[in-house]
């Protein structure tokens, strides 16, 4: 009879449900440990999922409870990427897609975010701050006073660093293809060249050159929070050679040690680019 193995992982004995008990921090202080001491990647892009779901698991009245606390996560998530020193993130925040949502579910949605963004320009949110904040996405949709908050911090931290915050509005993969190709079209066109001379010359680094953010690093990990296995179209271009991970914890509820977890799997893996 085979017996199971006395020596389990850590995680097995011990409850690490809540960051802020003694074990849970305990736990999350080893895992930072282990981490610091390998190779961390430099970009790392998440989508941010599970907002309306985690405010059914909650029983709220309203769905817009959980949008507030998935927004209200944000900050945490780029403290924790700041401790790290993690170069850039992209945060999904919201989709094309979202915008076939109901209208009463989307207006709050936008309110809140709009909301969240203009706390941002308090000059005391210092973990924001260090960080260069770029929007990407078409925001077709956005309000005026959306558009002009949204102007006004990327202003505020355009001297910031060391490190970058992409903030994905109104972003969906194929609108960003499709964009980068309607504008190579235009280029040539100011350029007087034909369709066979524009086709003779187009190159992988055309298309990289009209992306949203066209200098940043491809993302080294990709996380989705929520349970869903699929990249829903969220960096099409970029994602060739990203790591992947997919993590059952809806965003509202995402904790530190669920962060660690995903970049500690990163650095178990193998990174072959295709060799």
């Amino acid at each position: 009879m085979k017996l199971a193995p006395l020596v389990k992982p850590l995680s097995n004995w011990i409850q690490v449900n809540s960051v802020t008990s003694p074990i849970g921090k305990l736990y999350t202080n080893h895992l930072t440990r282990q981490i610091t001491k390998r190779p961390l990647p430099k970009h790392v892009a998440m989508i941010l999922d599970g907002n309306r779901r985690f405010a059914l698991s909650q029983n709220y009245e309203n769905v817009t409870e959980g949008h507030k606390k998935g927004v209200s996560k944000v900050e945490e998530l780029v403290e924790w990427a700041n401790e790290l020193e993690i170069h850039t993130i992209t945060l999904w925040a919201l989709s094309t897609d979202n915008l076939k949502r109901p209208n009463s579910e989307l207006e709050k949605l936008l309110t809140i975010v709009e909301s969240n963004i203009a706390s941002w320009l308090n000059e005391s949110k210092l973990p924001l701050l260090q960080r260069k904040v770029k929007v990407v996405g078409r925001t077709d949709h956005l309000s005026a006073s959306f558009l002009n908050k949204l102007s006004q911090i990327e202003s505020l931290t355009e001297s910031a660093g060391p490190w970058q915050l992409n903030v994905a509005i109104e972003y969906g993969g194929r609108d960003e293809l499709l964009d980068a190709f309607i504008a190579i079209l235009l280029d040539g066109n100011q350029q007087n060249l034909s369709l066979p001379q524009l086709a003779d010359n187009l190159s992988v680094d055309d298309i990289q050159k009209h992306l949203y953010a066209p200098n940043d690093p491809e993302p080294d990990l990709i996380i989705r929070t929520g349970g869903d296995i699929r990249l829903s179209g969220f960096l099409l271009w970029q994602s060739v050679y990203s790591e992947l991970y997919f993590c059952n914890v809806f965003w509202p509820a995402l904790q530190k040690k669920d962060f660690l977890k995903a970049i500690k799997s990163y650095q178990d893996r193998a990174r072959r680019y295709g060799i």
